[in-house]
């Protein structure tokens, strides 16, 4: 593809114009050593910054359970027959509210919770009932699948987000029925919670056309922020010899998913983060603690030490202001 064809495409990105898979399968094919995928991220970096208005995003993320799930997702640390969890691990509702406490903070947007597939709607509605009034941030629910009537008791509890995604290769690497994943996005579209979808968990196995299309479908379900996540190599799962795509490949999908949200959305997402991939669309990063289902263990503290504190500094290192 030659760059005066490219160029097209970033312009009419630039000017908010809805861009085709074809497009998007243009930008994808490039190599992301090349000049012209560093000419992508730096339209993907402008387009953030406007669009944006210069804001960066800090998304604290709690995982409450550690806890064997009989989806076995071949990525997956929670995955039943992996047999990585020796001793399951949940947190107490007090315990729940003090991290809540901890991250409503003003340099924090959202604070979400996290869960295995069955953790039970209600003991989250709960939850919720205890934290609310928050002062600084917003929930974000991230659980299993749930209808219409389920969203808005999540949305009337405090929630305000919530997180839920067709993963790449639904049902193929994960025991959940894309049907299912598709009635939960309904539900979220039809209620008052904000969708937040990223193209997740991306490995070097994943073709253009499938990130196109999980792109795409979260789009259309009205998400409100978007993004990509790389599939994190976890021992002991089946997903592992494959390892996980580089950095650059990251920024690149990340860069996409900045031009393809559009205008209208202001938060991209990137997962894991560095400098280099805040200067190529994305203007969020995430702090978690707890149940990481991409480790073999609990992490009661910071995971891997990226902290608010951090976060902070990424962000206004890379230009954005918090």
């Amino acid at each position: 593809m030659n760059n005066a064809c490219i160029g097209k495409i970033l312009e009419k990105a630039l000017a908010d114009e809805s861009l085709t898979g074809e497009d998007i399968s243009v930008l994808l094919a490039l190599d992301p050593d090349s000049d012209e995928t560093k000419q992508l991220l730096d339209t993907a970096d402008r387009a953030s910054r406007e669009w944006a208005h210069r804001r960066g995003y800090i998304w604290a993320s709690i995982g409450l359970d550690y806890s064997p799930c009989p989806m076995n997702c071949t990525f997956c640390s929670l995955g039943k027959k992996w047999g990585i969890i020796k001793e399951p691990w949940v947190l107490k509702t007090d315990e729940i509210l003090d991290l809540i406490r901890l991250y409503d903070v003003p340099e924090v947007r959202w604070i979400t919770l996290r869960t295995s597939e069955f953790y039970g709607i209600e003991k989250l509605i709960q939850i919720a009932r205890l934290a609310i009034p928050l002062k600084h941030a917003e929930l974000v629910v991230n659980t299993g699948e749930f209808e219409r009537k389920d969203a808005r008791a999540l949305y009337e509890a405090g929630f305000k987000v919530a997180y839920h995604v067709m993963r790449l290769r639904e049902g193929v690497d994960t025991g959940v029925d894309p049907n299912e994943r598709l009635i939960t996005l309904e539900a979220i579209k039809q209620s008052p919670l904000q969708l937040a979808a990223l193209v997740d968990p991306i490995g070097p196995e994943h073709t253009d056309e499938e990130l196109v299309q999980a792109l795409f479908l979260h789009k259309a379900y009205g998400a409100s922020l978007m993004g990509a996540m790389a599939r994190f190599a976890v021992a002991g799962t089946p997903k592992y010899e494959l390892g996980t795509i580089s950095r650059a490949r990251l920024a690149q999908i990340t860069a996409v998913s900045r031009l393809v949200a559009g205008k209208q959305v202001d938060a991209i997402c990137t997962h894991p983060t560095d400098d280099g991939i805040l200067t190529s669309g994305a203007n969020t990063v995430v702090v978690e603690y707890g149940a990481i289902p991409r480790d073999t263990k609990v992490s009661q503290g910071d995971w891997k030490g990226f902290n608010i504190r951090e976060a902070v500094k990424l962000l206004r290192g890379a230009g954005y202001e918090i």
